[in-house]
């Protein structure tokens, strides 16, 4: 058997790729494949069924309407948030048409590439196995499939940031300045697919814990996000800035009351793991809860809840209990990397919660918190590893822990999916109405609900449906009298 390759401590971390042998490249890219297979069976299952809700009408009319804007349209700088999303989902429709599955199935195909990335990614940051298991729980995560299937840009937004930890990851390990400049220009497309992602730079700092070289790497990271900043200011001065004039919208404060605040954060990574427990206006998982709790008995609703969160706070102890007295050099480099990631998740949670707690709330469980989710999902996947390999040195079997972790995550995972699917409630009226308490928002997602998306696609729009169309909208879309017609 050839030995593994020899481990470099300068290069702290870089983890050598020979989890499946002297084939290992090969092997991996069929099983991630595969894997994308299973992610678009996932995706697709149902992506069709339930009329478009109410961001995702909004989502209709500024594809529509994106290189025609009404006079009397909403302010385009207000609206256009996710503007390469919108750019790509336009191009998209002209193939396709503007059909309720064409603008979700955009969302799905973004999703499916989301997931192979990410295995790309784990396997360059931790081998070829940890790689496998980030892709095997991003193709099953709930919350990422329910995104994956709706017409708006969040999967987008997902896809950007972990191009972006990625580069990152090439300029921390290779110090030069073309990886640099290509992290810039991928982070700024990043904030013009959602300009949240400016909380997340923060903990771009913890790259100092894969670097081989700590003060290079600070001098380049400053140099590197300067030059991002000044970059940034167009965005900022014309986008950034007149978002936040009108102040957070209603809705925001409602849900950041409800949370409660104080454990806004926790409840960000417990949504984000192979399943767990999600806000009541993310519609069909909050629906799939349900749907499990009531048909097939709360034992089930309470393991697919807690096992995740159980699993994961397992893999974090019992490596550590078990740690051995000098750690070889390759577990080194696995848990600067794990450092690194959790700083990542954690700095963009944390700053992005001290911003809604001193000044307007925009902290939104499962939603703007989502920049998050790759970082934390490749963090699991180094756990699982990690627990993998402390444990088989007591029982000798590695890959019968690793893969006995993951399938019961994956079984969690699968619970929430079918109550996702076998819920029986409308993609609309009942499922975004839950999402909110107050009577202004749950009356406005009930008279979105009542548009007939289909109708609207086939048909010209009556006077009123128009008028019933622009009392559902926010204040600024309802002088808009351009509304798409066939």
């Amino acid at each position: 058997m050839a030995s593994a390759p020899e481990y470099d401590i300068s290069s702290a971390g870089h983890i050598p790729d020979d989890s499946f042998g002297t084939t290992g490249r090969s092997v991996f890219v069929v099983l991630l494949l595969g894997m994308s297979v299973l992610a678009a069976a996932v995706r697709f299952w149902g992506i069709g069924e339930g009329e478009f809700w109410f961001d995702e009408n909004c989502t209709f009319y500024i594809v529509h309407h994106l290189f025609d804007w009404p006079a009397d349209g909403p302010d385009p700088l207000r609206e256009v948030a996710h503007l390469p999303y919108f750019l790509l989902l336009n191009l998209w429709t002209g193939i396709v048409g503007e059909t309720i599955l064409g603008m979700r199935s955009f969302s799905a195909l973004i999703g499916i590439l989301g997931v192979f990335v990410l295995g790309l990614l784990g396997a360059r940051l931790g081998g070829h196995r940890v790689g496998l298991t980030a892709a095997v729980l991003a193709a099953f995560n709930p919350l990422q499939v329910h995104y994956s299937q709706e017409a708006r840009g969040y999967t987008t937004w997902l896809l950007a940031v972990t191009l972006c930890i990625y580069c990152l990851y090439k300029a921390a390990h290779a110090l030069n300045k073309r990886w640099w400049l290509v992290y810039v220009v991928v982070a700024w497309l990043t904030v013009l697919t959602h300009y949240f992602t400016l909380a997340w730079f923060f903990g771009t700092i913890g790259g100092v814990l894969i670097a081989g070289d700590h003060r290079r790497y600070l001098r380049q990271w400053l140099v590197a996000h300067a030059v991002l900043a000044l970059a940034l200011l167009p965005v900022i001065w014309f986008l950034v800035i007149p978002l936040s004039e009108g102040g957070p919208k209603p809705w925001f404060r409602e849900m950041w009351a409800a949370f409660p605040p104080s454990l806004a954060v926790l409840k960000s990574i417990w949504a984000m793991l192979p399943a767990g427990g999600y806000p009541a206006y993310l519609g069909s998982l909050a629906v799939a809860e349900d749907a499990v709790s009531l048909e097939w008995g709360a034992l089930l609703a309470f393991i697919a809840r807690w096992m995740p969160i159980t699993v994961v706070i397992c893999v974090v102890v019992l490596p550590s209990v078990r740690r051995r007295p000098t750690e070889p050099p390759v577990s080194q480099g696995r848990t600067r990397t794990i450092g690194f990631l959790v700083i990542l998740s954690l700095a963009y949670l944390l700053t992005s919660f001290t911003h809604s707690w001193l000044w307007e709330p925009t902290y939104i469980v499962g939603r703007f918190d989502l920049a998050a989710w790759p970082s934390l999902l490749l963090a699991v996947a180094f756990l699982i590893e990690r627990a993998a390999v402390s444990l088989s040195t007591k029982c000798g079997r590695q890959a019968g822990v690793r893969w006995g972790l993951t399938v019961v995550l994956l079984l969690c995972s699968g619970i929430v999916l079918v109550g996702m699917r076998f819920a029986a409630v409308p993609n609309d009226s009942k499922q975004r109405a839950r999402r909110a308490s107050s009577p202004s928002c749950s009356a406005s997602a009930a008279r979105a609900s009542q548009l007939r998306r289909r109708e609207a696609l086939g048909m010209p729009l009556s006077s009123a449906t128009v008028s019933s169309m622009r009392r559902a909208l926010p204040h600024n879309w309802r002088s808009a009298s351009a509304w798409p017609r066939a």
